[in-house]
């Protein structure tokens, strides 16, 4: 994928579709809303802020139609694909990574314009969105530095999967966010999230239930 002349240069972009979505019982990424898979979606958006961007995944999981980043090994969590688009990143002679999962369907490109914006000490090593109210990270949702590699390659090797852990609390920055914001940050795990979700209103083929009415998904 070519570069795009961008606000942010030396920052390229990864989706994150490795998950086996053993919760919600069918593949999130393929879930459609106002049309577009929930992964097209997250794709848009990524790749209208940064690039080159790349779609992390399981290896018995591929994207086709998307540059795709292979997980090493099955079953590893979000962890190893932010691991792989950072070496990519690396290769590519980008400073840092915009990551976003592929199942958040609220989430907006201003949020992720906020974030590539944000200034940042020079030690860190993650920006990310937290709940101000209950200090949650929101770590599927953020900008990783390239320097962030070396904790993560050596927190997985040793078996740890939780990306709140391999990053270092002193060099992880949180913005926070209060309750309008937080229905934005609404992760579709489950057959429940998803019927909250669409009872909201908005609009969607549900592929794992019936049609909804149609009402415009806002970026």
């Amino acid at each position: 994928m070519e570069s795009l002349e961008s606000p942010w240069p030396g920052t390229a972009g990864a989706v994150l579709a490795g998950g086996r979505s053993r919760r919600m019982g069918t593949d999130k990424a393929e879930i459609e809303i106002s049309g577009e898979t929930l992964l097209a979606r997250a794709w848009r958006l990524v790749t209208s802020l940064v690039r080159p961007a790349w779609v992390c995944c399981s290896p018995l999981r591929p994207r086709p139609g998307y540059p795709c980043l292979v997980d090493a090994a099955e079953g590893e969590g979000p962890a190893r694909g932010v691991a792989a688009a950072l070496e990519a990143a690396q290769e590519r002679g980008a400073g840092r990574v915009l990551v976003l999962a592929c199942d958040l369907p609220r989430l907006t490109r201003k949020l992720l314009a906020n974030l590539l914006d944000a200034p940042a000490p020079p030690d860190t090593l993650a920006t990310v969105y937290a709940d101000a109210a209950t200090g949650k990270a929101e770590m599927l949702v953020g900008v990783y530095a390239v320097a962030a590699l070396p904790y993560l390659q050596s927190g997985l090797a040793s078996g740890e999967r939780s990306l709140f852990r391999l990053i270092p609390p002193q060099r992880l920055q949180r913005l926070s966010y209060g309750p309008d914001a937080a229905p934005l940050f609404l992760n579709c795990n489950t057959k429940a999230d998803l019927a909250g979700f669409w009872g909201r209103g908005e609009q969607g083929k549900n592929s794992v239930g019936a049609p909804f009415p149609k009402r415009e998904n806002p970026l």
